[in-house]
């Protein structure tokens, strides 16, 4: 019976061990959005010919970006006037971009950031619409 009492004891005490696991805290779920913001151009701004259109501003993302591109596009003719991408890996990066005006007619602009989270193709993106004249 010493025997039996022996292994039943051990037995429960292990059982109660496997039974009772410490809850491992969930890994923190990534960031929803980054926070694109502009510092050139702003909303409505108004360019003449031959200006320099400066593209500045961050984008912060605290899982960590992938890079970003940069599009200008004149939608009063609907054709994309300036592209780049950049491949850039950090929590924060830096946008400094610039194109010249060279519209032939009054133009409405809109430039757009979109931020890469990934090599996967997951993005997000913000815009600035803007105006250019020919003269």
């Amino acid at each position: 019976m010493k025997f039996n009492f022996a292994t039943l004891f051990l037995l429960s005490g292990l059982i109660s061990l496997n039974s009772c696991e410490v809850d491992d805290p969930k890994p923190a779920s990534p960031s929803e959005t980054a926070k694109i913001t502009f510092d050139e151009p702003s909303t409505g701004d108004t360019y003449m010919l031959n200006d320099t259109v400066f593209v500045r501003g961050a984008i912060e993302y605290p899982d960590g970006l992938h890079g970003y591109r940069v599009v200008i596009t004149n939608l009063t003719t609907d054709s994309v006037v300036f592209s780049t991408d950049v491949h850039a890996h950090d929590a924060l990066i830096y946008f400094d971009e610039y194109w010249v005006n060279h519209v032939a007619d009054h133009s409405d602009m809109k430039v757009r950031v979109t931020a890469a989270f990934s090599h996967t193709g997951e993005m997000q993106s913000d815009s600035v619409l803007f105006h250019c004249h020919p003269m």
